[in-house]
């Protein structure tokens, strides 16, 4: 790897819009097909929540967008999640990665950024 790849985002790294885009299709799939987690998204605007999930990761991962959305506590909040849950979720989010053929090297530097996250959304203890 070169210095000027070491020093691009993850974004750019993963492959950019296009790459992030597919990824919250795949993973949105595969959350939804999961009979544990799927109850926390019925009657969501499935296409709203792709389309903030994409903003919100281009800025997580060093993009171009800035995500202007409401918090993670303020968006989780009323869920109920458990560290259960959101681990299954992270699960997700590797499996989905890998789907796409991203190199285990950058999926944990993915899952680096989003594992801190789980401070914020997890709620409840585990059930």
């Amino acid at each position: 790897m070169t210095d000027k790849t070491k020093s691009a985002s993850i974004f750019t790294r993963i492959g950019g819009n296009a790459a992030i885009s597919a990824f919250v299709d795949v993973f949105y799939g595969s959350v939804l097909e999961d009979a544990e987690l799927a109850a926390f998204f019925e009657g969501v605007n499935l296409a709203w929540l792709k389309e903030t999930q994409v903003k919100f990761l281009t800025g997580a991962l060093g993009g171009p967008d800035t995500y202007m959305g409401r918090s993670m506590e303020a968006s989780h909040e009323r869920l109920g999640i458990s560290q259960d849950y959101f681990d299954l979720v992270a699960g997700h989010l590797v499996a989905g990665l890998a789907a796409l053929e991203v190199d285990a090297e950058l999926i944990a530097e993915v899952v680096a950024v989003v594992a801190p996250l789980s401070e914020l959304i997890v709620t409840t203890a585990n059930v």
